[in-house]
């Protein structure tokens, strides 16, 4: 702590710069003078420098050590401002980046709806629908400065706050955290990736960036979390602050998670869109009817949409975590099946076509064993017993219908 002449000296000096610069009267610096070094009219002091327009920032410089700042009632207001400004600099990161790819695209979901309708009945797109290649605009530098700044202040909230304004401090902060960070920052970023998930049908394999856009959420919703635990809740249990900060945060992460989960909704719908578009296109006749004798292999639409499916889970596991895997490759792989088993409906068969029809079924029934779900499985096994059907005499088909798999 500063000795009393120190301080002295620091306030006459600042106050005689003022006076030169007839930005105060003789009467209102001593009036300036007489309430900093006393102490006990410091919200004096705040009206007095504010009728003479100063800075609140002139105040925090004035401020060299915990025990004087703990005597002003500007604390809270100068604290809150600053990390305003610290979270708006923060963020001009991200701005930049939007700027540089080229600003934002102005798809909505009404035009995304007229694409996907028209592009797939007349073959051409009215808006190219934008992925900015690949930049999800999700920074984790950003989000670190943003979060670092608000634990600041968080520790200076505890410093400098009365205790019975401490828990209203600490809420202001949070307001401040929860509007930067998740609101200009991440739920910025999801509707910039929402506009960027392919529409679904199209000719062209998807580039499903979302996926990103999940992990980097994930990553900085946890970061979100801890902070709350370690650095808020101390200041407000046990107060009726504590319900509302719960709430704020719940209403916050409620909102971000519905836009998560209609991006993942429409990532799926571009994946398995492609998958029917493809096999629809791809596929032939004669793979599965065959007019001469040829290698019972799988055909070549199957293998190229093998592929794509079997990359695209491995993205969904490096992107996703937990319970939340299990529920995506489930989804997936449910429309998955529905697409390949209605595909499969529209074909007729020899007897070397069925046997290419089951090497297909039984390239999809690897593919789906890496989604580690107990129902796609037996999805698939059930598709692979219908398919052994037609290999079976007529006279025998009843005696194979009451088995296990059908």
């Amino acid at each position: 702590m500063l000795n009393p002449s120190v301080r002295t000296y620091r306030i006459t000096s600042a106050l005689e710069v003022l006076l030169d610069k007839k930005q105060l009267s003789g009467v209102q610096a001593d009036a300036v003078e007489m309430d900093y070094l006393g102490f006990d009219q410091s919200r004096k002091l705040l009206t007095t420098l504010r009728s003479c327009n100063i800075s609140l920032k002139f105040l925090v410089l004035l401020q060299s050590n915990a025990a004087i700042e703990r005597s002003f009632s500007v604390n809270k207001e100068c604290l809150v401002e600053n990390l305003h400004e610290d979270s708006l600099i923060a963020q001009h990161v991200t701005y930049d980046a939007v700027t540089a790819a080229g600003g934002l695209v102005n798809v909505t979901d009404l035009r995304r709806d007229l694409q996907a309708v028209i592009g797939t009945r007349a073959n051409f797109n009215i808006a190219q629908i934008e992925n900015y290649g690949g930049e999800t605009f999700l920074s984790e530098e950003v989000s670190i400065a943003l979060l670092q700044e608000s634990k600041l202040a968080f520790k200076r909230c505890q410093l400098l706050s009365r205790q019975s304004d401490l828990p209203g401090n600490a809420v202001q902060i949070l307001e401040s955290l929860l509007h930067y960070l998740m609101l200009e920052h991440v739920d910025y970023a999801l509707d910039l990736g929402l506009h960027c998930v392919p529409i679904p049908e199209t000719k062209t394999q998807p580039q499903i960036y979302f996926f990103d856009v999940v992990q980097q959420c994930n990553a900085i919703v946890h970061l979100l979390e801890k902070q709350f635990n370690d650095s808020l809740v101390p200041l407000v249990i046990s107060t009726p602050k504590h319900g509302d900060c719960l709430q704020k945060k719940k209403y916050l992460l409620e909102q971000i998670e519905m836009k998560l989960d209609i991006g993942l909704d429409r990532s799926i719908n571009a994946i398995v869109g492609w998958v029917k578009i493809y096999l629809q296109t791809e596929q032939k006749r004669t793979d599965f009817k065959p007019e001469t004798d040829t290698d019972t292999l799988a055909s070549p639409a199957c293998l190229a949409v093998v592929q794509f499916v079997g990359s695209t889970v491995d993205r969904i596991r490096d992107s996703l975590d937990g319970k939340n895997v299990e529920s995506l490759m489930t989804e997936l792989g449910v429309r998955f099946h529905r697409v390949v088993y209605e595909h499969l409906q529209q074909f007729q068969y020899n007897s070397a076509g069925a046997m290419c029809v089951i090497c297909d079924v039984n390239e999809y029934r690897k593919c789906v064993k890496e989604f580690k779900v107990p129902l796609v499985n037996s999805l698939f096994d059930a598709l692979h017993a219908l398919c052994n059907l037609l290999l079976v005499k007529p006279e025998n088909l009843k005696q194979v219908c009451t088995g296990d798999q059908l």
